[in-house]
């Protein structure tokens, strides 16, 4: 672990940079943001340019703050400022990462990049700054290059001794410091070095992994920086892993500058337990019984995914997210959180289905996890976003003997074998389904609710992660 080298790249406003270089545009000079118009104003922009920001725009607004931003500037202006709003094109971006990627591949092997998102990778260089007899900032400089030459994407990158420390120095120094002649922006931090500049940096939340939840708890005890935490580990360690349990180790090590992971750990980790998530935030608030149709739906997407991975479960859990308009009105709010825009909201509502066997049936999940969520759902709350999570997961030829279910002296033995034919009947129409869509498209079959007025199947299935193709 000692004397290691690592490299974090981040491509600068990605999906609006691609956005602009499809368009003939300057990336850095244009007025662009990313967001799906057709929604609301209160969408959510993905990425919004430099340009952009620089008229005191944040990175992740929404459309209308955007809209009214502009509008209040151009009552003051003689020379109007204009913007492209771009529909999000999610097999666009990955088509540009992919492209990004190999050129990482021309100079590194891919046993030494772990890609940390669409946008951002880590590389350890260590025995490549060696290989080809270069200096860290001048290898990165190399890579960063190469991007802009082939793609027309500007990159930033931090270089540090570990992970956390690269990362960091992307983050606050990179992306905050003045372009060089060559519009680059690369910054380089030790233990050391980290101390020096970032220990008195203000705010906490700009730090990796410290949330805006995270920071309140450390402020409301007299820890501002990341020098208070570090003294606070000497002075009353106790204190930090009262509040964050195990989480305070990380936390502390960080405060330090320590990380002790490595890109060949991350490579080697194995969960132990395995799961398939499916989430969306809503276009607007759904009553408790209009989210009956989306929960049905999700149910839907989830069990064909397992069904055409020939998988089976025993756990469903839905987590439902309650909408901010809940606090404004007159009802009696229990437990709050703090979301990762600073936002008071309801605390969600988790409910988990445990399922006596291994299934995929879509009747069976979907019969029980309705039961339940009449049952343990908030009635009266209006819901903004929601996830199903499949969980316990196994291939269909582990069922052996997990799926053993002793029969009670009334003999339910006939009612068993019926449920069985029902699956296997069930089964093979699902499969039949998943060839289907596999060939023509996730929409060429539809059931009948998916035509109706509040149904999102469609528009999800039209979409990669939620967003448009």
């Amino acid at each position: 672990m000692n004397d290691r080298c690592y490299l974090a790249i981040d491509l600068k406003s990605f999906f609006a940079s691609v956005e602009c270089v499809e368009r003939n545009l300057d990336p850095l000079t244009a007025n662009l943001v990313v967001a799906n118009e057709e929604k609301t104003d209160k969408t959510i922009c993905l990425a919004i340019t430099p340009n952009l920001k620089s008229y005191g725009i944040s990175s992740r607004p929404r459309l209308y703050e955007v809209k009214s931003k502009i509008e209040m500037l151009n009552k003051t202006r003689k020379d109007k400022i204009d913007f492209i709003i771009a529909k999000p094109r999610m097999k666009k971006y990955i088509e540009y990462s992919s492209k990004i990627y190999q050129i990482y591949l021309d100079y590194v092997s891919k046993d030494d990049i772990h890609v940390y998102s669409i946008d951002e990778v880590f590389i350890d260089i260590t025995s490549y700054l060696k290989l080809y007899n270069m200096k860290a900032y001048d290898f990165a400089k190399l890579l960063l290059e190469k991007i802009y030459e082939k793609t027309n994407i500007t990159a930033t990158a931090g270089i540090g001794t570990n992970l956390y420390l690269a990362k960091v120095a992307m983050d606050i120094l990179a992306k905050k410091m003045k372009a060089d002649e060559n519009n680059l922006r690369i910054a380089t931090l030790t233990e050391l070095k980290y101390k020096k500049l970032l220990w008195d940096h203000k705010s906490l939340t700009d730090f990796w992994r410290v949330g805006k939840a995270y920071a309140k708890t450390l402020e409301a005890n007299n820890m501002h920086t990341m020098g208070d935490i570090a003294i606070k580990s000497i002075e009353d360690e106790n204190l930090l892993y009262k509040l964050f349990g195990v989480a305070a180790e990380l936390l502390i090590d960080h405060a330090w500058g320590v990380e002790t992971c490595s890109i060949k750990e991350i490579k080697r980790y194995k969960s132990k337990t395995h799961s398939l998530q499916r989430a969306q935030v809503l276009d607007r608030p759904y009553t408790n019984q209009e989210l009956l149709l989306i929960i049905k739906e999700m149910v839907d997407n989830i069990t064909l995914e397992l069904v055409e991975k020939n998988l089976l479960t025993n756990k469903v859990i839905l987590d439902i997210g309650y909408d901010v308009e809940n606090l404004q009105k007159e009802y009696f709010v229990k437990e709050t959180i703090i979301d990762m825009y600073g936002r008071e909201l309801p605390k969600n509502t988790k409910i988990t289905l445990k399922l006596d066997n291994y299934t995929n049936s879509e009747k069976k999940i979907k019969q029980e996890l309705i039961r339940l969520y009449e049952k343990e759902s908030n009635k009266i709350f209006s819901v903004r976003r929601l996830s199903i999570t499949v969980a316990n997961i196994i291939n269909s030829f582990e069922l052996g003997e997990k799926n053993y279910t002793q029969l009670d002296i009334f003999n339910l033995g006939n009612k068993l074998i019926e449920e069985e034919k029902y699956e296997k009947k069930e089964l093979d129409i699902r499969n039949a389904v998943v060839k289907v869509k596999k060939k023509y498209g996730k929409n060429a079959i539809l059931k009948l609710n998916n035509l109706e007025k509040n149904s999102t199947a469609i528009k999800r299935n039209e979409s990669i992660g939620g967003h448009n193709e």
